[in-house]
């Protein structure tokens, strides 16, 4: 039969190896709560959740019309500076892309895990035909 002492120190050994396990290769706390991405017909707005270089949670939301996307990049330079396609739309392949998926119906929402690998600027954009040239995107800066 264990001693009130024994059962004690066996409860502290199990907690102590609990707390190692858990801080094993723990990295950056994500957000409190998922970023709200809301897509409407040719506009992209964040909610204010803080998003940190490291992964994020985007829970992306489609409240237009239409049929939209929701693809990321980090770039280096002003958006008015960035490749165009002879029809208009972003030049994707100009850019490194940190997010991409399935495109949204209307009314429909996908989360998506977002690496934002560095401090610096992201470009957030729906880049189907004529989207991104009627201003359907948005910027991120992390510092």
């Amino acid at each position: 039969m264990r001693t009130k002492r024994q059962c004690a120190g066996i409860a502290l050994i199990g907690v102590g190896a609990l707390a190692s396990v858990g801080l094993t290769g723990c990295g950056p706390d994500p957000p409190d709560a998922p970023t709200i991405t809301a897509l409407a017909d040719y506009s992209i707005h964040l909610s204010a959740t803080p998003v940190h270089v490291g992964t994020n949670v985007f829970l992306i939301q489609n409240g237009g019309s239409e049929e939209h996307e929701f693809i990321g990049f980090k770039i280096d330079q002003p958006v008015a500076q960035l490749a165009l396609t002879p029809d208009g739309n972003l030049n994707e392949d100009a850019l490194t892309n940190v997010t991409d998926g399935d495109n949204l119906q209307p009314g429909t929402d996908q989360t998506r895990l977002v690496n934002l690998t560095e401090a610096g600027t992201y470009l957030f954009v729906c880049n189907l035909p004529g989207h991104f040239a009627k201003g359907m995107y948005t910027e991120l800066t992390l510092p």
